[in-house]
């Protein structure tokens, strides 16, 4: 994993959890066992972390090592149509899939590459309905995934359609952001990384974190 990529993502996971526990560097520091220069470095975004210090930190903070490596959560800085502006000019050319969704399924963007490999009927601005699109099981999943959303979490999850020739499927994994607007607890969107199924479908995921944090408003 690109050393910049990974190191902006736990960078912006240690801000977000040590401000939860009201802690300084200096306290989380201590209770990860690690010198505050260490941790300092990693907040930063300046240190590649071993696997021992990720799990330190993470039972400091009381998460899993993984969610200090996934970029979950986003609480904004600037308004919502400022972040969506900057995402959608972000993503348009990216080499990743990305879109943004809404809590009710309803794809609100979606880039170019993402519309490589996923074909869905839309609406005139460009917005896709999957509770009408998907069918069967994979409707059951997004139904499942949507209802743990509204409840704050996120996770990854593993979803599929018809190809466009109607006969087989093809298989898409996708990781949620949680959206959450500047001011209140409210979660508006998901912002999402698409990617056929496969053996390495998560080897871009840390430059959509990458991509995502620039789209972040950072005054």
């Amino acid at each position: 994993m690109p050393r910049s990529q990974i190191a902006r993502t736990l960078s912006h996971n240690l801000r977000m959890y040590r401000d939860a526990h009201g802690l300084t560097q200096e306290q989380l520091a201590k209770a990860a066992a690690i010198t505050a220069r260490s941790y300092q470095n990693l907040e930063k975004g300046r240190a590649n972390p071993t696997l021992q210090t990720i799990d330190l930190l993470a039972k400091a903070l009381e998460v899993t090592a993984s969610r200090l490596i996934s970029l979950d959560h986003i609480r904004l800085s600037e308004p919502l149509g400022t972040f969506i502006a900057k995402f959608e000019k972000a993503f348009l050319d990216a080499p990743v899939g990305a879109n943004l969704r809404d809590h009710d399924g309803v794809i609100q963007y979606r880039n170019r590459k993402f519309r490589e490999f996923y074909h869905a009927p839309e609406t005139s601005e460009g917005k896709v309905d999957l509770m009408l699109t998907l069918t069967g099981e994979a409707r059951e999943t997004l139904r499942s995934q949507l209802s743990a959303e509204r409840r704050g979490m996120a996770s990854c999850y593993v979803n599929y359609v018809p190809s466009p020739d109607g006969q087989a499927q093809l298989f898409y994994r996708f990781y949620p952001c949680q959206i959450r607007s500047q001011n209140g607890s409210s979660t508006y969107l998901s912002a999402e990384y698409v990617a056929p199924v496969c053996d390495d479908c998560q080897k871009n995921y840390y430059q959509f974190c990458a991509i995502l944090l620039n789209c972040l408003d950072r005054d």
